[in-house]
């Protein structure tokens, strides 16, 4: 199967990359979409903030036998050109993704139980 990796310039050396099996025609318009409805995000809030279009350019394109396949030529690429506006990697080891899970859990708790004593005050 044929995948792309594309990039979102996002001004001042900031890049966000990303990877689709659809057309980048697709892809565009679902952040579009993304853009309106998930502001905060950090992608969109960069964009949002120095008023720049949102524009997908071509990086490569790759033959990929699995999504997961896919997602590691993706995070290969956001290495080699430093992309620092994606908020999560975008391939895991079966290890980082347990680390991972175990960080987020520990923060998860921690916040649940700080939101507990805000309702009790």
């Amino acid at each position: 199967m044929e995948g792309i990796i594309y990039y979102i310039d996002c001004g001042n050396n900031d890049l966000y990359v990303g990877s689709t099996v659809e057309t980048l025609g697709i892809r565009a318009s679902k952040h579009k979409y993304n853009l309106k409805t998930n502001s905060h995000r950090k992608l969109y809030k960069t964009l949002l903030e120095r008023d720049i279009e949102l524009k997908l350019i071509l990086y490569k394109t790759v033959i990929y036998h699995s999504r997961r396949q896919l997602r590691f030529f993706e995070e290969c690429v956001r290495k080699e050109l430093k992309a620092n506006i994606n908020e999560m990697k975008c391939f895991q080891s079966v290890e980082q993704r347990r680390e991972y899970k175990k960080i987020y859990y520990k923060d998860y708790c921690k916040k649940k139980k700080e939101n507990k004593i805000l309702e009790i005050i």
